[in-house]
């Protein structure tokens, strides 16, 4: 059996990453028609018409962000973890945009919130692939990177349980204010992985395009 190559506080930043980026997967998709109907006062036609057309531009953009990540190879010899360190602190931020109220009108309340909620979709792309793929490069044994997708898949219902008080504490500071906690305690939580994960796999190609 090949011997492990990834530690335990290797392994708990990679649990960590997947842990803050479902936070905010979880609230932003139990809680954001609330906030655009409740918080903004946009239609509830309205938010159905931008969640569609968001979902649409999602089926667009996720094979092109695939097909980039995939064959960029960036100079430092690093093939994901850039794309995290920049998820990192990029998807946090986008969070607490969303959640937003911003505007003078409908109109541009409702431009807001197409740009940010779209922007926040194609960041959470940029780091969902990379994340993913990490465990392939930190280890090239078959079992260990089980293991890491298990600390991996372990971060979600987590996540939901952490989501669970979202309404609690809007109500004391208003949705912007519970979106920086919570976006606050993801980056925390995503923040490790940056510099404790490993590449350790070359895998390279003659397509790859160098950054």
């Amino acid at each position: 059996m090949k011997a492990e190559l990834t530690g335990k506080k290797e392994r708990f930043s990679y649990f960590g990453f997947f842990f803050g980026q479902n936070i905010i997967y979880v609230i932003l998709f139990q809680y954001l028609a609330y906030f655009y109907t409740e918080g903004v006062g946009l239609t509830p036609v309205a938010v159905s018409i931008l969640l569609l057309i968001a979902k649409m531009w999602d089926a667009v953009n996720d094979p092109i962000m695939g097909v980039i990540i995939d064959k960029t190879r960036f100079k430092s010899g690093k093939k994901f973890l850039p794309w995290i360190r920049f998820v990192t602190y990029a998807l946090p931020i986008s969070t607490v945009l969303v959640f937003c109220n911003f505007g003078s009108s409908m109109t541009m309340k409702l431009v807001f919130a197409y740009i940010t909620f779209i922007m926040w979709d194609m960041i959470y792309t940029v780091g969902d692939a990379p994340i993913f793929s990490l465990a392939t490069v930190m280890t090239d044994n078959t079992n260990e990177r089980d293991k890491l997708m298990t600390y991996g898949r372990f971060g979600a219902p987590l996540a939901a349980l952490a989501s669970a008080v979202f309404l609690t504490v809007k109500g004391s500071v208003g949705y912007a204010g519970t979106a920086l906690i919570y976006a606050g305690v993801a980056f925390l939580f995503m923040m490790p992985v940056q510099f404790l994960a490993k590449e350790r796999i070359t895998y390279k190609r003659d397509t790859d395009i160098p950054i």
